[in-house]
């Protein structure tokens, strides 16, 4: 959510970041920050959980390294993403690295890595998003735990929102926000959170196999 490339050596096979169907427009001008305000989050956050048997070591170097556009493959309600583009001259993982997200609709937005802690946490914002129906959110903040199970990891992922006070819904409040989370988070954007992270499971635990077996 939230997923990004880390300068670990990777224990098995993963896709490489690079996607031709994504390339910064010859007008693009990044966009300006935004501060993240946490205490915000517990009122408009949705979780999913899962165990993935992969090692947490070896996990975080997978879902970190593997394309973007090969895990969050979207809904009906939400594109899919088909590429990305790093900008700004910090590398991921580093924290305020910066990439272009391109959707399959034709929209973008803008990831930052907020943290990073090696095999247990990683957090992310999204911003600058084009989509019509997006245009309410100030940003979206993605946070990735991680914890060691044995020889599995059980991966929580966070994500969650911060709205506009100048428009609807953030202009109305505790209504809005109310209104927000019952008709959009836990609905259409919990649809495409449990999609991605089947996904995320199930790509984990198969290219694990095959890199035992080779």
């Amino acid at each position: 959510m939230h997923p990004v490339a880390h300068l670990l050596t990777i224990a098995f096979t993963a896709p490489l970041l690079a996607n031709a169907q994504c390339v910064l427009p010859a007008d693009f001008k990044p966009p300006a920050n935004v501060s993240v305000a946490v205490a915000l989050h517990k009122d408009l956050s949705y979780t999913v959980e899962r165990q993935i048997q992969v090692p947490v070591g070896q996990f975080q170097v997978w879902v970190n390294s593997v394309a973007l556009d090969s895990l969050l493959r979207g809904t009906k309600d939400i594109p899919r993403v088909v590429g990305t583009v790093e900008f700004g001259g910090i590398s991921f993982p580093s924290v305020g690295a910066r990439r272009y997200v391109c959707l399959a609709d034709g929209n973008s937005a803008v990831e930052q890595v907020v943290a990073f802690k090696e095999n247990s946490y990683f957090a992310y914002k999204v911003f600058a998003y084009t989509l019509p129906q997006a245009q309410a959110v100030e940003y979206g903040y993605g946070e990735f735990f991680m914890t060691p199970e044995g020889n599995a990891t059980q991966l929580r992922w966070r994500y969650s929102f911060s709205l506009k006070k100048d428009c609807f819904p953030g202009s109305w409040g505790a209504l809005g926000r109310f209104l927000f989370r019952t008709t959009f988070l836990n609905t259409k954007y919990a649809s495409f959170m449990n999609s991605a992270i089947e996904t995320i499971k199930s790509e984990a635990e198969s290219a694990h196999r095959e890199g035992n077996q080779r």
